[in-house]
């Protein structure tokens, strides 16, 4: 078996050693210190003892080319990238203009009916209330997992059920309430601490759904607005151009009509 040549055994090392370069993690460097130890221990058979030897500042010019290859390479990225971000940035500015454009002629329109787009909002409300119920358990230290809220387990009674609802309405509501405690019943949770809870805050604690979430909320805002000094009215008969506006007329008031100068006069 013919022996390979230097020339031979130089490219196989090459090949060899930019496969450790590439598998180093970035952090780290790779040095002809380790290469050289890791050659001898596994791959001597390859590469003579004789030949490292000789061959150990071509490792270290080798290992430095692969470094400055890399450096180059990440600052002609950097560059490259700098140029993009130029161009989305005078991309971003003439979209900007666009939207000025187009939110001034909006403006410009009339509004829509104000009461359709507050039930619009309430409902997205409401929505986002019950995808945040999902995914509400993180693990302890054990690994157990802990639920944050109370949920109902298949086959809850009627009791518990109320008792999650009551809690979730008040959650809704933004207003905190303690969970059940150990060796504690539904029914004194109920009766002891959800009831007096929700009268405590003006609720009623036989309306507890979404659509008495909704009711809570509006005579919330309602009496937020009268504590300012507003004067909300509910009449639609009173508001300007709602409704049948009426003409209050003095009974003593005399009316004067204009009568033609062509009738007869009987």
């Amino acid at each position: 078996m013919v022996a390979p040549t230097t020339d031979e055994k130089d490219a196989k090392l090459t090949d060899l050693v930019k496969t450790m370069f590439e598998r180093v993690p970035k952090e780290k460097r790779l040095t002809a210190e380790v290469v050289m130890q890791l050659l001898k221990a596994k791959y001597l058979s390859t590469f003579p003892a004789e030949y490292l030897t000789d061959r150990a500042e071509f490792l270290a010019g080798l290992i430095d080319s692969l470094y400055s290859k890399r450096s180059n390479d990440k600052k002609v990225s950097d560059a490259n990238g700098n140029s993009h971000d130029n161009d989305d940035d005078e991309d971003d500015d003439d979209d900007d203009e666009d939207d000025d454009d187009d939110s001034s002629q909006g403006d410009e329109e009339e509004d829509g009916e104000e009461e359709e787009d507050e039930e619009e909002e309430e409902e997205e409300e409401f929505e986002s209330d019950e995808s945040n119920e999902t995914g509400g358990e993180n693990d302890d230290t054990d690994g157990a997992p802990v639920e944050k809220r109370q949920r109902l387990e298949e086959g809850a009674s009627d009791v518990a059920r109320r008792c999650h609802e009551m809690s979730e309405c008040l959650r809704r509501l933004s207003y905190r309430s303690r969970k059940r405690e150990d060796g504690e019943s539904y029914e004194a949770y109920l009766e002891q601490y959800l009831v007096p809870l929700f009268q405590e805050k003006g609720l009623d604690p036989e309306r507890y759904g979404k659509e008495d979430v909704r009711r809570y909320r509006v005579k919330r805002e309602l009496e937020q607005l009268k504590s300012d000094g507003a004067d909300v009215n509910l009449d639609r008969t009173a508001r300007a151009g709602r409704g049948l506006n009426r003409l209050a007329l003095n009974k003593d008031a005399t009316v004067s009509i204009k009568t033609s100068k062509f009738l007869d006069e009987e």
